[in-house]
């Protein structure tokens, strides 16, 4: 099974929300990441908004 955990930020006031994506495979064993070990930095999520 295939589970999506979306943590969000909303600033009603602002207009904006940011939520970041990531697919967790769930089996008989541990959970994977499938998004990996991506970490993303403040720098480049401002660089992704400015597209």
């Amino acid at each position: 099974m295939v589970i999506t955990c979306e943590p969000g930020l909303y600033v009603a006031e602002e207009g904006i929300g940011i939520r970041l994506e990531n697919d967790i495979l769930v089996t008989e064993g541990a959970p994977e990441d499938l998004t990996g070990d991506r970490l993303l930095s403040i720098e480049e999520i401002e660089h992704l908004m400015e597209r």
